[in-house]
Order: structure tokens, then C-alpha cells, then sequence
């Protein structure tokens, strides 16, 4: 097996432009000995030609595609895109999802950090897009997960009537407080409260808000990032709250 010094070079450029900058180092610092002493280890070799079957150039063409398409979303504001860092964010600031705890804990400074961009950014700032964080996030094992949710169609809409599930007399529901985005420290957009469920057993749909914060297990069909907000009425006064997706059914 033959390797070349411009094959070793060329793989640490490429790790560094993907953030891999132990792998960079360590192939320039074989490529350095390689120089010096004018040969390397078999082990050496046999580690190198992994690292250039790993990170082929057309992995570092793509990443650069995505930057720029990410860039330009950015600037131009798109508020779809913007909205994805949002709810990508705010999973992991919330920490609510307990058996990926120790994932989000990995992830949770940079998402805290890009979440702080963002609503400097939202306020009318003139940020630039960290993209080394949205891309340390963009590659995390739930992104897929996160993502299917985030574009997952509401079972419910403005105007469906609904009720709270099972017979307890009590129900786990949510109350939201609306303040700006610069005032979300944490990302935690309200606290969990109980109701009573006998009026709820028929209410409206308000409005539907894709909400991370409330997730605990990630789940597409069965909208666990999902929180509507439902009056209910009883006795000619109206009541509200926000429950998740899971705990109401449509009224028969």
C-alpha cells in the first residue's frame, strides 16, 4: 500500500474545513515526518488511507454547499429557516428529554450560544450566522429525528374541537408566557400547571406552536414537539390552556 505526502496534506485541509481538527492535526504531523525522514509507519499508512476514504473531497464540496446555502438563508431571513433554529435549539436548552440526557448535555452550550445569535439577530442586529455551531448541531444523531418532527403535519387546526383524554379529574397542561425573544434566558417559554378536566371534555383549538421545550420522547406521528392552545366554555365564562398533542382527542 502506497500513500503520498500530497494525499496526506490534502486529507488534513479537509478535515480542518470539516471542524475535524485532531484528525487535521495529527495528518499533518505524519505528513511533517513523512518529509523529515522520508518514510512512515505501516500502521501510519494503513491510518492515513482510513482518514482519506472517510473524508472524501466530495464530502468537504457538500459541507462547503451547505454553508453557503445557510449563509444565504440567513441574510436574506428566511423565516422558515430561522424558525429551524429555533426549534432545534430550544430542544436542547429545555433539556426536557430525559433518556437523552447526557446527549443533549454534549450539545447544549452551542445550541445556547446559537440561540443567543438568534435573538440578537431577530431583535434587528447585524450577527453573522455561526456556522460551525449550526453545523456541530446539524450533525448530531437526533437531527433527523428533530427535523421529521419539526415538518410533521398537526393532527389538530384552528377551530377543531377536541377533549382532554382519559377520566382522571385533573389534566398536565401548559401556561405560555409571551414575552420578547431576548427574554427566554433559557429558552423556557412557560410551566407546566394541572386543570381541571371536567370543562375541557369539548374546547377549541386556538392556535398550534411547534414547542420543544414540552418534549420528552421526540416522535413524529405522535406530535411530541407539539403544543395546542384550547378554550374551553362552561357556565357563559371561557377558559384556556396549552396541552400537548398526545393528551387530546377529536370530539365524536
Amino acid at each position: 500500500m502506497t500513500i503520498t505526502i500530497e494525499q496526506i496534506t490534502k486529507t488534513a485541509d479537509i478535515c480542518e474545513g470539516l471542524g475535524r481538527a485532531s484528525k487535521a492535526h495529527v495528518l499533518r504531523s505524519i505528513a511533517d515526518q513523512y518529509v523529515e525522514k522520508g518514510q512512515i509507519s505501516s500502521r501510519q499508512i494503513e491510518w492515513c488511507q482510513e482518514q482519506i476514504e472517510a473524508f472524501p473531497v466530495e464530502m468537504y464540496e457538500e459541507q462547503v454547499r451547505k454553508r453557503k446555502e445557510w449563509h444565504a438563508l440567513w441574510l436574506a431571513k428566511d423565516e422558515q429557516f430561522l424558525k429551524w433554529i429555533d426549534f432545534l435549539t430550544l430542544f436542547y436548552v429545555s433539556r426536557r428529554s430525559v433518556p437523552n440526557e447526557g446527549h443533549i448535555q454534549w450539545y447544549r452550550s452551542c445550541a445556547t450560544e446559537l440561540r443567543r445569535q438568534l435573538g440578537m439577530y431577530r431583535q434587528g442586529l447585524d450577527v453573522d450566522l455561526h456556522l460551525p455551531r449550526l453545523e456541530r448541531l446539524e450533525g448530531s444523531k437526533l437531527r433527523d429525528k428533530l427535523w421529521a418532527c419539526f415538518n410533521s403535519t398537526p393532527l389538530y387546526g384552528v377551530g377543531d374541537l377536541v377533549s382532554i383524554r382519559g377520566t382522571a379529574p385533573t389534566f398536565s397542561s401548559w401556561r405560555i408566557i409571551k414575552y420578547g425573544h431576548d427574554k427566554f434566558s433559557d429558552g423556557l417559554h412557560g410551566y407546566q400547571d394541572r386543570k381541571v378536566a371536567k370543562p375541557y371534555k369539548t374546547a377549541l383549538v386556538a392556535e398550534v406552536l411547534n414547542a420543544t421545550f414540552a418534549c420528552r420522547q421526540i416522535h413524529k406521528s405522535k406530535g411530541s414537539t407539539r403544543l395546542y392552545k384550547i378554550v374551553a366554555f362552561s357556565a357563559g365564562q371561557s377558559d384556556e390552556t396549552w396541552v400537548c398533542e398526545s393528551d387530546i382527542k377529536p370530539v365524536k
